[in-house]
């Protein structure tokens, strides 16, 4: 296939919202205990955080390590003593990937591939290594057929892959990242790119001031792999609570405004 248009979409606090969700203070709490992990000592947001996320977050999400393998290393478990603590985090890693469902309000812009030829959705996470197949999952579920980056570089298919720093090494403020894509994907006649992503606005633990930055660094490192200034569009959710009017509105206006750009190619 010639691919003369790409949209890279954000998964967690954008495709999902979900997932952003689930790291609300009230909602986390809760899975830690339901998960057991609050009875080995991480019983709040702030605790996972410091404990396992921060100190681990650059390995985990750029090896095959793992969320769960991340849990048993950053708490101590890996001396084989610690089968209850590897049953918490599996358990935990898994309830959290399966609350991480996908908006169906981005359903207009994750099936104009198949209306529009010469489009390539891709998917684009820092994440850990589990979440690649459960983000093919949720979108399976959604009657939608993608496949891995490196799967697709192997075997093609739809115009739909997901890129997953875990599996390609790199982060998405890398050209790495941005490399392995095009290697592995049909991208070398692209004219117009177009990122959809919260850039961490809609993480309940991430900083802020970090945001503007992430924007910059993705933005500036998608424009010198491809050659091309990428079109943001800046997925921002107001303060939680959300109600599913209020999602499903934000998803409404960032769909229109992707599909907008796309008619200028």
């Amino acid at each position: 296939m010639t691919c003369r248009s790409l949209v890279i979409v954000d998964y967690s606090g954008t495709l999902s919202c979900a997932a952003a969700l689930f790291a609300l203070p009230h909602r986390l709490e809760g899975e830690l205990r339901a998960s057991g992990l609050a009875a080995q000592g991480v019983k709040d947001g702030a605790s996972l955080f410091a404990r396992v996320v921060r100190p681990t977050w650059q390995e985990a999400t750029t090896t095959a390590l793992g969320y769960g393998g991340a849990i048993v290393a950053a708490l101590g478990g890996e001396d084989g003593d610690g089968e209850e603590l590897r049953r918490a985090a599996g358990t935990f890693v898994g309830r959290y990937l399966a609350a991480s469902t996908i908006e169906e309000a981005w359903l207009p812009l994750l099936t104009e591939p198949a209306r529009r030829p010469g489009l390539f959705l891709l998917v684009a996470t820092d994440h850990y290594a589990e979440a690649t197949g459960a983000i093919l999952g949720h979108l399976a579920a959604l009657g939608l057929a993608g496949a891995a980056v490196r799967d697709w570089g192997r075997k093609g298919g739809p115009p739909l892959a997901v890129a997953n720093s875990a599996d390609l090494g790199f982060p998405k403020e890398s050209e790495g990242f941005w490399e392995a894509c095009r290697s592995f994907l049909p991208l070398g006649g692209v004219r117009r790119i177009v990122v959809v992503d919260d850039f961490g606005a809609n993480e309940a633990y991430a900083d802020p001031r970090d945001v503007p930055r992430r924007r910059r660094a993705v933005g500036e490192a998608v424009g010198r792999v491809f050659g091309l200034r990428p079109e943001i569009v800046f997925f921002r959710l107001p303060s939680p609570p959300w109600e599913g009017d209020v999602v499903a509105g934000a998803v409404s206006a960032s769909v229109a405004e992707v599909l907008g750009l796309l008619k200028e190619v």
